[in-house]
């Protein structure tokens, strides 16, 4: 809804959370791709991700591109960083949403990394412990998203929900991974 253009392409993996598969199948109005490639690393052919991503990406031009970091039903992690250079020099201009959900807590995530997308989203409930209603989203600063919990306020930025006991179950799980 951002990008205001229904014929955008999206392209995806087969390893996403259904939920993301569902989401997109209700909600996306442009072209969307879903590479196969949970076969692949389910038959012990991780490094053949690589080059399926490459040559579907090659043929869909996408304009925005949605991964996990890590799958969760694998635990499969995506070389990101190595298909983003990749994929950045085919399209400067794409889009890229990482979705850590599995990865943030679990593995060490690199800052430019998170610096190099346009998102990154993840959960705060698993790996970090913190309550099921948390959500982070970590984005570019030229996007310069509204905050929807804070949106009686007419500001942007983040603040988070608002609930304290959320926040403070959120604050205590980063404590045991980087002590503040």
């Amino acid at each position: 809804h951002l990008l205001g253009d229904e014929t955008l392409t999206l392209m995806t993996t087969d390893l996403e959370y259904p939920g993301i598969i569902a989401a997109l199948d209700e909600n996306w109005r442009g072209r969307a791709v879903i590479v196969e490639v949970a076969q692949l690393v389910w038959n012990g052919r991780p490094e053949a991700v690589d080059v399926a991503l490459k040559k579907s990406f090659m043929l869909a031009e996408p304009d925005i591109l949605y991964l996990s970091h890590v799958a969760r039903a694998t635990g499969f992690e995506l070389d990101v960083q190595n298909f983003l250079a990749f994929a950045k020099e085919l399209n400067p201009r794409l889009v890229v949403i990482l979705d850590g959900a599995q990865a943030a807590g679990n593995i060490l995530i690199d800052p430019q990394l998170v610096n190099g997308v346009d998102f990154y989203v993840t959960s705060g409930h698993k790996w970090l412990g913190g309550r099921t209603t948390l959500g982070i989203v970590v984005s570019s600063p030229e996007w310069k998203l509204p905050d929807p919990s804070q949106s009686y306020s007419r500001r942007f930025g983040s603040a988070g929900t608002g609930i304290a006991e959320a926040l403070r179950s959120l604050l205590k799980a980063l404590e045991e991974f980087v002590p503040l």
